[in-house]
């Protein structure tokens, strides 16, 4: 089973201590998403202040864009971690039929033998 990881958050599991590549990414990522996209926005507008003047606006219209960018990927994963999640569920349902099934063949051959 893979191991948590000691500071990351829920979403990184990580099979040995030894995958350095699993490892930065957990560690680079963890400040990021514990963050929401709202917070990422206030933030940014703050430090922008009361800004006047076109270039100031147009930095300002690409931070928002790079922040909704941001947040669709960020939902775009989690729609495919819970899609993921389904399958697994479904896959187990029919490996645990199947196995039901062929238990009950097994029975039957077994009484029609006897």
């Amino acid at each position: 089973m893979p191991e948590m990881l000691a500071g990351a958050s829920n979403r990184c599991r990580c099979a040995s201590q030894r995958d350095k590549k699993c490892l930065n990414f957990c560690q680079m990522g963890k400040d990021l998403w514990a963050q929401s996209t709202a917070e990422k926005t206030s933030r940014h507008r703050n430090k922008a202040g009361g800004c006047v003047g076109p270039k100031c606006m147009n930095q300002q219209f690409v931070d928002s864009r790079k922040m909704k960018r941001l947040e669709a990927i960020g939902n775009s994963i989690k729609a495919s971690f819970s899609i993921a999640k389904l399958k697994a569920e479904l896959q187990k349902g029919r490996k645990l039929k199947h196995n039901r099934a062929s238990k009950r063949q097994s029975i039957w051959k077994s009484l029609k033998t006897s």
